[in-house]
């Protein structure tokens, strides 16, 4: 018997339609309408995609992603909305200063002449002496429905700054400057603030002073030239030992020394030592009698005699000399080196140390 094949009911999908889109249309002639306006929004989109596919757009609109382009590219055409001006023109004459984007004066002062509701165009009175910092612009300009016009003047001096124009063509550049300032005094809804090729110019400058601030002036280590004064030296505080550690004789330099008997006139304490022929050294002076000669030699320069010298030595809190008959030359190399490094370091207080010890 043969056992019929059953067949599974047929299963019904279900299409869920997507949600319509919808369109936004605002009948409104104002420069908004296009962003509240789906279509008109979507198009202008078309129109910087399209914008940021050529070549020849300028580097700053060129962003890491095809996206980022695009969207740089609805700046421009947003501001050209604005000024009912192409916005195909407009990328040419723009530029990025801090993160924002910039327009050529030149841009500006057309859209001036152009949205500014003025009866005529401005105009520009030259005054003063032409290469100089006193050649100045008077701009006027004449709102439709007034009878004075409004002006503005700006001369060399006050807006110079490192862009060659104002040296090759400073006319031209005190028109760009003073219609700038014009519209920012008179008509500021027409620019709306945007940055312009002078705020770059100002940026720059400031920054290259920055950076000048911040470089150190160069040490001159060479002689000094002839007729001028030597430069001052200020010798460096001596460093305070710290406490509860041995100096190189053997007590801390930082304990009271103890108060003696003034000495008489022909042992002062020299502050500053005096000057003190020095004889050259031989020359087959070995090194250990070169280190003697240096240690005998602060002793001089110091008014520390030869006996005042030995007591010390042979002191009992020193004992840098043990046997009472001892000499100076008989210390090790290591003592006279450990004793005149002492001495170098820190002169005056060796010396005040010396002539503390002188009895016995």
């Amino acid at each position: 018997m043969t056992t019929p094949i059953q067949t599974p009911p047929s299963q019904t999908v279900a299409v869920i339609p997507a949600p319509k889109r919808e369109i936004r249309v605002v009948e409104d002639d104002s420069p908004l309408a296009y962003i509240m306006d789906t279509a008109k929004f979507e198009h202008c989109y078309r129109i910087a995609e399209a914008m940021s596919r050529a070549s020849l757009i300028p580097q700053h609109l060129k962003g890491g992603t095809k996206e980022e382009t695009a969207a740089n590219c609805f700046l421009v055409v947003n501001q050209a909305l604005r000024w009912h001006m192409d916005p195909f023109l407009i990328a040419p004459e723009t530029y990025s200063i801090q993160g924002k984007l910039g327009y050529q004066g030149k841009l500006v002062a057309a859209v001036i002449n152009t949205r500014a509701g003025l009866a005529e165009k401005l105009r520009y009175d030259f005054s003063g002496e032409k290469g100089t910092d006193n050649f100045s612009v008077t701009v006027s300009g004449r709102f439709e429905g007034e009878a004075e016009p409004r002006t503005v003047s700006v001369n060399v001096g006050q807006a110079k700054t490192q862009n060659q124009m104002w040296t090759k063509d400073p006319e031209q550049k005190l028109v760009y400057t003073g219609s700038i300032r014009w519209a920012r005094r008179h008509a500021p809804e027409v620019i709306m603030g945007v940055v312009t090729d002078d705020d770059l110019d100002a940026v720059k400058e400031q920054a290259m002073i920055d950076n000048m601030k911040q470089v150190k002036s160069p040490v001159f280590t060479g002689p000094t030239p002839p007729g001028l004064p030597e430069p001052s030296v200020v010798a460096p505080e001596p460093e305070k030992p710290r406490r509860n550690k041995r100096t190189l004789v053997e007590e801390p330099l930082d304990q009271k020394p103890v108060e003696v008997q003034a000495e008489p006139a022909t042992n002062p304490v020299a502050v500053s030592p005096p000057s003190v022929p020095v004889a050259p050294p031989p020359s087959n002076e070995t090194p250990e009698a070169a280190l003697l000669r240096e240690f005998l030699t602060l002793a001089k320069e110091s008014n520390i005699s030869d006996e005042q010298l030995i007591k010390f030595l042979l002191h009992p809190k020193q004992r840098w000399l043990k046997a009472p008959q001892s000499k100076i030359n008989e210390l090790s190399g290591t003592k006279l080196t450990l004793l005149t490094k002492a001495w170098k370091e820190n002169r005056e207080e060796f010396t005040k140390r010396v002539l503390s010890h002188q009895t016995t």
